[in-house]
């Protein structure tokens, strides 16, 4: 029973954990004068590249509610007969037959085809020349994300699987538009996507003249989490402060009973 309600809890949270929530915050917090917050916290990790600083929750309050730049989350949209409409000549979706096929001719939401606007093109079923073998894409329609022409779709155990249209990118590269948190000047951005396991996965981009790319996988920065019993999870609640500076909610669940702490990121040198 308590590994079924820690599944259950993981799952729930891999549904939000990439969408910022609003939340009251406390009245002792709004008592404390802005001055006797300490809001520099511990560094858990120092390199050329970035530094990584845990702070308390005092400090994470005043900090995000008093930063003049809240990115907002990327507007999406989940109505399929719309997105459909939106993406005809460029994905084509399809259904399953009697036979278990994919058919295009069958009313459905799974990707049978995409036209990207490189001029790539993707099929459901593709053959790998090299390793010889069959390959196939099984995903179905989740939303549409038309500022970065980003088509999520889900696969095997609620994976995340995304399309850049523009592109041609798929999979971990292109993530979730739900996790996307521009810096101020849109430069910068967190990305992450859910892979189907227990945890997300997130990494940092840098734009470039074909778009973003990753220059950091997060999860390979939060090693010291392993001597304090915990693992790179979750994380929610982000915001910047500057182009360089990110801040978020860490959540883990070793049990029933969540842990949250809270990061400051400070980008050195990309």
């Amino acid at each position: 029973m308590k590994i079924y309600i820690f599944i259950v809890l993981a799952l729930l949270t891999s549904l939000t954990g990439c969408i910022n929530h609003s939340k009251k915050q406390e009245l002792a917090h709004s008592e404390i004068p802005p001055t006797l917050v300490d809001t520099t916290g511990t560094v858990k990790f120092n390199s050329d590249s970035l530094q990584i600083s845990e702070i308390d929750s005092l400090a994470f309050t005043h900090l995000k509610t008093s930063t003049t730049y809240q990115p907002d989350t990327l507007y999406t949209i989940s109505d399929f007969e719309k997105v459909k409409k939106m993406l005809e000549g460029r994905v084509v979706f399809a259904g399953y037959n009697e036979h278990s096929a994919l058919d295009s001719t069958i009313d459905g939401p799974f990707v049978s085809s995409i036209q990207f606007k490189n001029g790539k093109l993707h099929y459901y079923e593709t053959y790998d020349s090299i390793e010889q073998v069959k390959r196939v894409t099984d995903v179905a329609f989740v939303t549409y994300c038309p500022s970065e022409d980003i088509l999520l779709c889900e696969g095997g155990h609620t994976s995340d699987y995304s399309f850049n249209l523009t592109t041609g990118e798929q999979g971990g590269e292109v993530g979730n538009p739900n996790c996307i948190r521009y810096n101020q000047s849109q430069t910068i951005r967190l990305n992450g996507y859910f892979p189907g396991q227990e945890c997300e996965e997130y990494f940092i981009q840098k734009k470039n003249n074909s778009g973003f790319k990753t220059i950091f996988n997060l999860r390979d920065f939060f090693a010291f989490l392993e001597k304090e019993n915990l693992y790179f999870c979750f994380i929610s609640d982000v915001f910047w402060r500057g182009d360089n500076k990110m801040y978020f909610k860490h959540i883990y669940y070793p049990s029933a009973v969540p842990i949250s702490k809270f990061y400051a990121i400070t980008i050195n040198k990309i």
